[in-house]
């Protein structure tokens, strides 16, 4: 097997190193344009979402007392509630009772009306 002979290494010249140094400067410089414009993007993006969230502040400055007024308001219907279904339910207790009266009531003139007969 024949042994096979490397080529000599290459020394880069001081004009082949500028060119390969300017090289990598531009591509650097390619990519830090690249990430400037994304970061621009970025930037605007947080903008808008600076502005939605200031904008929400805004509204929850008018819906926060809205609801904590109606809050109250539930509050105080679940008490009328509650007093209403106590007053049915008296009710419904009287309204039994009268029935019971008129029935008597009914009984008694009936046995009355039989009395009083000819």
């Amino acid at each position: 097997m024949a042994t096979r002979r490397r080529k000599p290494l290459h020394i880069p010249t001081s004009a082949e190193e500028a060119r390969r140094t300017n090289a990598l400067l531009e591509k650097l410089a390619a990519e830090f344009r690249t990430f400037g414009e994304g970061l621009s993007a970025v930037r605007r993006e947080l903008e808008t979402v600076k502005a939605a969230v200031e904008d929400l502040g805004k509204a929850m400055r008018v819906v926060k007392p809205a609801v904590e007024a109606l809050t109250k308001d539930v509050a105080q219907l679940k008490a009328d509630v509650t007093e209403l279904k106590t007053d049915v339910a008296q009710l419904k207790t009287d309204v039994d009772e009268l029935k019971r009266d008129v029935k008597e009531l009914k009984e008694r003139l009936s046995d009355a009306e039989t009395k009083l007969a000819p």
